[in-house]
């Protein structure tokens, strides 16, 4: 079935060591020992991490750490059942990671090779909704550390791609740098009736070079899945007419990591966040409760009792008292000039920490200039190049399985073929000192460099091609170059 997963076995984050997976190989079958690890993998810290991210990112908070107590006459903890405690969320979690995803990806991606074919090609296979895919990977990454892509063929033939968050995933790496896979665990749950009762199926899929072995999980055991057999990658006809199950080389599953060591921006900020939440909460409860603003203090009051003094205070706006009688007031204050100031530090610590930057930071106001704006990203300028050099690299490793689909499918070997992949960030910049820049550098660097970095300019080649135009019709055009805007035929 699985022959050789013990000797495959590398070290790594979450994996077993030596000594375990020894007496596994000794005295475990291959699926007693999946079963094993796939079941501490469940209950594990890092998978509790990764689903704490997406918890917080789907608004999903546990306010269980608010419920007061008082002790009984013993000293016993007695929860406090007659309160009611509001629940505000101020999610800046999910803030950062929409922010972090937008300023990578809120702009396609592109690639150039050498090759225009080929080109041509990637871009069919890259399509748009593979970059809206990619989306979903980049917010599954931040959340988990990891995010999963899986490639595969669809019933027409074509290769086409799916994501899977890191909580779904237990990789089986094969190195310490976790860049090369020799097996991994894919986990989920369905829902299913028996006898009209609801049940929870859970679901372990196996993935390794020979394809995908299907099980239940049920009783810390793996069950052979006889609604979801064993299947292969892709199939193909031989000259019989029979179908033959075909494999990839590679572990057809793609890491595209958030950082290095696969740490989820939860960990970076969890504290913050639940700070800020429980602070908003807690003011929330306290401007809410069933107390006035201002007490009033009887003193020697001429009356029955309290509900006889609110009538006459209500129907005469005087009240009798004794000679040496009064009616004081205790006025309660609110500090919300410290609450305010705190929810203020406490979001720009999470910010900080989320490495992102605040849009409503002084530093945006009265038509803020280039250094100000780099100051404002340079956080987030360096968690962008940590995550676009991790899926720099993942982008690579899908190449391998889009070359393979490329020559199956006959249009072309292109192994050898090199690729750029460029993510364009999406950052506020001002056009004007944009433009200035590139007036200023006319005459030193080509034309076509110029239009690349014009703000308004998203077609080099048909910008080329339309200015080529214009100065065929306006022969006095042709001694301005691209970045010029002292002429009609200019920008401004």
């Amino acid at each position: 079935m699985l022959q050789g997963i013990f000797a495959q076995l590398g070290p790594g984050a979450d994996q077993p060591g030596d000594a375990i997976r020894e007496g596994a190989s000794k005295n475990l079958s291959d699926t007693d020992f999946l079963a094993a690890e796939a079941v501490k993998w469940l209950h594990g810290s890092r998978r509790k991490f990764q689903l704490k991210g997406m918890a917080y990112y789907e608004y999903n908070y546990d306010f269980s750490d608010r419920t007061e107590y008082t002790k009984d006459p013993d000293g016993a903890p007695v929860k406090v059942d007659t309160k009611k405690h509001l629940h505000v969320i101020d999610n800046q979690y999910a803030n950062m990671v929409d922010q972090k995803v937008n300023y990578i990806l809120g702009k396609p991606f592109s690639l150039q090779t050498k090759n225009e074919k080929y080109t041509d090609a990637l871009n069919l296979v890259f399509d748009k909704t593979f970059k809206r895919m990619l989306h979903s990977v980049a917010a599954d990454a931040l959340n988990g550390g990891i995010a999963w892509v899986h490639p595969y063929y669809n019933n027409e033939g074509e290769l086409v791609f799916r994501n899977f968050p890191a909580h779904e995933i237990f990789p089986f790496w094969a190195d310490d740098g976790h860049t090369v896979l020799d097996m991994a665990i894919r986990y989920y749950t369905s829902i299913v009736y028996v006898d009209r009762t609801e049940t929870t199926v859970q679901h372990i899929e196996v993935y390794s070079r020979d394809g995908i072995q299907r099980y239940i999980l049920s009783g810390g055991k793996l069950i052979p899945d006889k609604d979801l057999p064993e299947i292969a990658y892709a199939s193909a006809k031989d000259d019989d007419g029979n179908d033959v199950k075909l494999s990839w080389d590679k572990i057809p599953l793609v890491a595209f990591k958030y950082n290095q060591h696969e740490i989820p921006l939860i960990r970076r900020v969890m504290s913050l966040q639940d700070a800020l939440n429980n602070t908003r909460s807690s003011w929330s409860d306290s401007m809410n409760e069933d107390i006035r603003d201002v007490v009033l203090v009887l003193k020697n009051y001429d009356g029955e009792d309290i509900a006889d003094f609110r009538k006459k205070l209500m129907l005469y706006g005087a009240v009798k008292v004794t000679d040496d009688g009064s009616v004081d007031t205790l006025r309660i204050d609110r500090d919300s000039e410290s609450y305010t100031t705190y929810l203020k530090d406490m979001k720009r610590a999470l910010i900080e920490n989320a490495r992102g930057f605040d849009a409503k930071d002084d530093r945006m106001a009265n038509n803020p200039n280039e250094m100000n704006l780099r100051s404002m990203y340079s956080d987030i300028d360096l968690d962008a190049d940590t995550m676009e050099l991790q899926f720099q690299a993942a982008f690579d490793q899908l190449l391998w399985f889009v070359d393979q689909y490329l020559a199956t499918a006959g249009r072309g070997d292109f192994s050898k073929e090199e690729v750029v992949f460029t993510l364009d960030r999406n950052m506020i910049v001002n056009d004007a000192d944009t433009i200035n820049n590139i007036k200023n550098s006319a005459g030193v660097v080509s034309e076509e460099t110029l239009l690349a970095h014009h703000p308004y300019v998203s077609d080099v080649q048909a910008e080329l091609d339309r200015k080529k135009k214009e100065q065929q019709q306006n022969p006095m055009l042709q001694n301005y170059p691209a970045g010029n805007t002292d002429t009609a035929g200019g920008v401004e």
